[in-house]
């Protein structure tokens, strides 16, 4: 089955809102998001299975980013493994898009890293990424 973020406490607590989101929500949320031609949800695994997953909301030439690993894959570098993969891809499939960002709480220590690690920059309160400058913005 699909990874489901929202049952997830650990992960909610690091969320815009923490609350947990039941099954039925969870399931319209996703069928909505499949259906929209504004996000790009795309799924990372490997050999051991499932990663995480990120999601873009996009507006224009931007894209806002949120990122979710699967309960006991934090810890290893692999958000900031799959943030490359992910920016490597919309860079590709979806070239109208010059700049990422991505709201982040700041007691969330883990994600900023991952942020950082994968070239990232703070910008007015959040997170950002050219991918077409050579500078990171």
């Amino acid at each position: 089955g699909a990874v489901r973020p929202g049952s997830d406490r650990g992960v909610r607590r690091y969320s815009v809102d923490p609350n947990p989101i039941d099954l039925p929500t969870h399931r319209k949320w996703f069928e909505n998001v499949l259906n929209d031609s504004s996000r790009v949800l795309l799924i990372a695994g490997s050999k051991e299975g499932p990663i995480g997953v990120l999601r873009f909301d996009v507006v224009g030439d931007r894209a806002d980013v949120s990122v979710y690993l699967v309960p006991g894959r934090q810890g290893r570098g692999l958000g900031s493994n799959i943030l490359l993969a992910g920016s490597a891809w919309l860079a590709r499939n979806r070239p109208e898009i010059d700049l990422i960002e991505a709201e982040i709480l700041p007691e969330n220590v883990a994600s900023l890293g991952a942020f950082a690690t994968a070239g990232y920059v703070p910008f007015a309160g959040k997170f950002r990424r050219s991918l077409k400058a050579r500078a990171l913005l």
